[in-house]
């Protein structure tokens, strides 16, 4: 996991998780069902669909997905372990 303030990618207290995805992607859906699991809301933009979501999807060095954004701490793939982690560092868990 990487750390950084990703406000401007708008994650905020009341947003903390944003995804980065594409509707082909089976990591992606891996993640979207651990979250919709835990019940824990979520940003999710389709990098193929939106161009602002790709081009914040370059700014984080995106090469693979999903990247994930949970407070001040980036995930790149389904990595479930890191995922809960940060959740619960946040208090979401």
């Amino acid at each position: 996991m990487e750390k950084g303030d990703y406000s401007e990618f708008g994650v905020s207290a009341n947003s903390p998780v944003k995804i980065y995805i594409t509707d082909w992607c089976p990591f992606c859906k891996k993640t979207t069902s651990l979250l919709d699991k835990l019940e824990i809301n979520y940003i999710q933009v389709d990098i193929e669909k939106d161009p602002i979501a790709l081009k914040e999807f370059e700014a984080l060095k995106g090469k693979g997905l999903p990247v994930i954004l949970i407070s001040d701490g980036l995930i790149r793939g389904f990595n479930q372990a890191a995922i809960e982690k940060q959740l619960e560092k946040i208090q979401l868990l």
